[in-house]
């Protein structure tokens, strides 16, 4: 028994070896192959070459080397193709393939420059219809498996043409009982993986897709018009999807790593965690989200604006946050933001800091955002702003603004940080109060108009202290006037105005002052010199015409004028008395001092230098620079009627050739701070002096 049931298998295997093969040489290659690839260029309208069509036991029948091609290049290639049938159900009119494998699968998906797609041709022609006799049998694939698949995309619509390609797609499509379909799938550039399932009694799909590292910076074309501009990150995304009864339903986690964000002057750098769902209707078209984003860090191009964290909340109704911090101008914040209806969207916003403190609440409406309330406290400095901005672009920002402000001087050191040092060693103190009102484009602030007064009842600077400041500014067109500047000061008072041209990158400026009535022995006690015995009333006039930031090319003139004045105490007056005078010299009051001086090259000169007094007349030029040098050169007259005839030798010798008028000449240089001294005696005038002493005026006879 058991050699003829092996009989019968060799039998067996000796025909169906001589089948396969005549399969394979004769039937298969000659008759089926010419039949499939015309029925295929039928179907498709493309012309096709099929390199063979076999026979194996092991994988049934394989198709290898598929091309499909419109002319130009093959729209679609596969290395092989294999698949078994069952034998039985041919006989009741089915096909049925338990799997079927496509390798090595090359796809070319083209996007015309209509917006076609390349692969429409090959299914929108109708094939010829097999003969009517012929009876139709039914198809069914139980699997469908695609290895090693590289797809290649093209869009003509974008310029320059887009291209991108999938590289090593892996796809597997199978029937499940009770009656399901399901997917899975992955590919290695870019790097996607996925899996899901059809319940087709329900009517419903569900699947799950996993996405690495994909970079927005390469689909920059999709949204080139929008003008954002994504020029580096990556992402991480797992989306979880589900479609039924119309309503697509989807859970997205995304990880965005280094995204860099920009549009016009506007960008950010972004890293977050962000978890949404969202649940679209197909049938009404409504959209229905909420999403909840940790940020790790956020910075933005906003001036001061950097290092945003903190969790945000964000659905239909408006987006929420109780714990967002940042860092604003180097002072870390924490802040509370309600947006509430985003077709015409209500912000309220609290930001809170040791040393920042704002409350605030804006309406947007299109592209209008009305400030109703914008009040807080920034160190000891409050303020109070309202208005309108309306955003016709991010560098074209339309406002209308009214504000007040009271401005602790001593937090200008926090304001311009610049001038840090400066402000340190200026040591202003005094509370002003200040209105303002400002219209124009914000991205421009050189353009806009603007009104603006400060008042004071007392402020100080360097220690001087001043009273009733007054302070007017106004701009409009890029010019700017401050006038008036007024400040009461020791008795006296400062009048002064500026004029500005902020359309030019220098920024030239004229500047008037007037000082009337100050008194020097009051002001000095609250200078380094408040142990001194020095007074007098200073009245100064100075125009003067500058650049900013470029004190070099500083100009004008001026006068100074000193009444009553006891100057000798004074540094640079000290050894110019002690030279002239050996004694009491610091009690000489100068009835009047004055110059006229001007301003050019980094030096203040005067060519008429004036101090009069009962004692002495002392007249001539200076130099003085502004890094404090000093050049100057001092004619010395004694008055005769008034000089002691008795006391030291120094005294009587001072009287004596004080008698002729003038006594010499004393150049000074140096600093300021610390003048040198030379004195050179007018020697004809001396000897002249010493003769009508001892010998008579001989020029009376």
């Amino acid at each position: 028994m058991k050699k003829k049931i092996l009989l019968i298998f060799i039998i067996l295997f000796i025909l169906g070896s001589i089948v396969t093969a005549y399969l394979n040489l004769v039937f298969l290659p000659t008759k089926i192959k010419s039949v499939v690839v015309s029925r295929l260029e039928e179907i498709t309208r493309k012309k096709v070459t099929l390199g063979s069509l076999q026979l194996n036991i092991f994988k049934g029948l394989v198709l290898r080397d598929l091309v499909i091609s419109d002319g130009k290049a093959p729209m679609l290639s596969l290395a092989e193709c294999s698949g078994s049938f069952l034998i039985w159900p041919i006989f009741r009119k089915k096909i049925i393939i338990p799997s079927i494998t496509f390798k090595s699968v090359r796809l070319f998906l083209e996007r015309r420059p209509d917006s076609t797609f390349n692969l429409q041709d090959l299914f929108s022609h109708k094939a010829a219809p097999v003969a009517a006799e012929r009876p139709k049998f039914g198809v069914f694939i139980y699997r469908i498996n695609v290895v090693d698949a590289n797809i290649r995309f093209q869009d003509d619509t974008l310029s320059p043409i887009f291209t991108k390609e999938m590289k090593n797609l892996d796809l597997t499509l199978y029937l499940s009982l009770p009656a399901s379909t399901k997917f899975n799938f992955k590919s290695e550039t870019p790097n996607i993986s996925g899996s899901g399932e059809y319940k087709i009694l329900d009517k419903e799909l569900a699947c799950q897709i996993k996405v690495r590292n994909f970079s927005p910076a390469q689909f920059q074309g999709y949204y080139r018009d929008s003008g954002v501009v994504i020029s580096e990150g990556a992402m991480d995304m797992v989306i979880d999807v589900n479609l039924k009864d119309n309503l697509i339903s989807a859970k997205i986690s995304a990880q965005n790593k280094n995204l860099a964000i920009s549009k016009d002057k506007f960008s950010l750098k972004l890293n977050s965690q962000v978890n949404a769902d969202l649940k679209y209707s197909l049938e009404t078209k409504h959209l229905d989200y909420s999403a909840d984003t940790q940020i790790s860090k956020l910075d933005l191009s906003a001036p001061g604006m950097t290092d945003i964290s903190g969790r945000l909340k964000l659905d239909n109704s408006g987006l929420s946050s109780d714990n967002l911090k940042a860092n604003l101008f180097g002072i870390p914040v924490e802040a509370k933001i309600r947006v509430s209806d985003f077709s015409a969207p209500l912000i309220q916003a609290e930001l809170s800091s040791g040393d920042l403190q704002l409350d605030s609440a804006l309406q947007v409406k299109d592209k209008l955002i009305t400030i109703s309330k914008c009040k807080g406290r920034y160190f000891n400095s409050q303020f109070t702003l309202s208005g309108t901005i309306n955003m016709l672009g991010l560098s074209d920002l339309r406002a209308d603004i009214s504000g007040d402000l009271n401005i602790d001087l001593k937090d200008a050191k926090f304001f311009f940080k610049k001038f840090q040092k400066e402000l340190e060693a200026a040591r202003p103190e005094g509370i002003i109060q200040a209105r303002l009102n400002l219209s124009g484009n914000i991205g421009n602030l050189k353009s806009c108009a603007l009104r603006a007064r400060f008042s004071s009842p007392a402020v100080s600077v360097y220690g001087l202290k001043a009273t009733d400041f007054l302070l007017d500014y106004s701009q409009a067109d890029g010019l700017a006037d401050i006038s008036p500047i007024h400040l009461s000061l020791y008795d006296g008072a400062i009048e002064a105005s500026v004029k500005a041209n902020l359309n030019t990158p220098d920024l030239p400026y004229i500047f008037f002052a007037d000082i009337e009535g100050v008194k020097i022995e009051k002001l000095r006690l609250d200078t380094a010199a408040k142990d001194k015995d020095i007074a007098g009333n200073i009245a100064l006039q100075a125009k003067l015409n500058g650049f900013s930031g470029d004190i070099s090319r500083l100009t004008g003139s001026g006068q100074i004028k000193i009444t009553e004045g006891k100057l000798w105490q004074l540094s640079l007056f000290k050894g110019l008395g002690a030279l002239l005078f050996a004694r009491d010299f610091d009690q000489i009051i100068f009835s009047e001092a004055s110059c006229g001086f001007s301003v050019q090259d980094k030096y203040i000169f005067s060519d008429n230098v004036k101090l009069k007094s009962n004692i002495t007349d002392l007249t001539g030029s200076a130099k003085i620079g502004f890094d404090s040098s000093i050049d100057a050169s001092i004619n010395v007259k004694i008055l005769n009627e008034l000089a002691p005839l008795s006391g030291t030798f120094k005294d009587v010798t001072t009287a004596i050739m004080g008698q002729a008028g003038r006594f010499g000449v004393i150049k000074i240089s140096g600093t300021l701070k610390e003048p040198k001294y030379k004195f050179q005696p007018a020697v004809v005038d001396i000897i002249k002096g010493l003769k009508d002493i001892f010998f008579g005026n001989t020029d009376k006879n």
